[in-house]
């Protein structure tokens, strides 16, 4: 039986939610580099940190890093955890959101704030990873960069999809760095600054709940003999 439908056409939701998604990552990494002056989202320059750190015998430094480093982890592995609860990705969010709003103030400040956001944005980038059957990721861009060359440099796939990748990896690209902006302009004009991403990331948590509503997204069955065509 062939079934037409989602995968000719992928909705725009999956281009909102990675776009969405890819600015509240940039926001907060903007926040808590100048806030912190480290990294919380893009892990690659959490590395480069530690190398340079290392390099200088900067113990303290490097520790710094690495309990970064380890944040993110720890939120990709409680993200993996929460979707064994079967409601998709709506309790990482939630939970993601709620330790950016628990950041906000002196509980995100020195080594604990650094960690907690880190662990945010690893529970954030590990809820979701293909978006209208594009892998990608939201909370780091080097491996979406690469995707998107590699899309480019690959006339086979099917036009609908490809086209679709071309449009949804740069646009995430885009929606970074305008996120990172907002987060640098937050933390010249708002008292709490980390409250719009952490605000954001409850109401993302509320739209994918109900999305992930029993039923939602099934498809009627084809009456016996009939055939579902494109």
């Amino acid at each position: 039986m062939t079934m037409a439908g989602p995968a000719a056409r992928p909705a725009a939701g999956p281009f909102l939610a990675a776009s969405g998604l890819a600015a509240i990552a940039g926001w907060v990494d903007a926040a808590a580099l100048l806030g912190l002056h480290a990294y919380v989202a893009n892990m690659t320059g959490a590395v480069v940190l530690l190398g340079m750190a290392a390099v200088d015998l900067d113990r303290q430094g490097a520790t710094r890093q690495m309990l970064t480093l380890l944040g993110f982890l720890a939120g990709v592995l409680a993200s993996r955890l929460l979707r064994r609860l079967n409601l998709g990705p709506a309790p990482s969010y939630a939970a993601s959101g709620l330790v950016v709003l628990a950041c906000i103030g002196p509980a995100g400040s020195g080594q604990m704030g650094l960690s907690a956001l880190a662990a945010a944005m690893g529970l954030q980038n590990a809820a979701a990873t293909v978006f209208g059957g594009v892998g990608l990721n939201t909370a780091f861009l080097t491996g979406n960069l690469q995707r998107f060359g590699e899309t480019l440099a690959d006339p086979v796939k099917p036009g609908t999809r490809r086209g679709f990748a071309l449009g949804l990896l740069p646009s995430v690209l885009l929606a970074y760095a305008a996120g990172a902006g907002g987060g640098a302009l937050a933390m010249r004009t708002l008292d709490h600054p980390l409250l719009p991403p952490g605000a954001a990331l409850i109401a993302a948590a509320g739209i994918a709940l109900v999305r992930a509503r029993p039923g939602r997204a099934a498809i009627p069955a084809a009456p016996a003999g009939r055939t579902l065509r494109s």
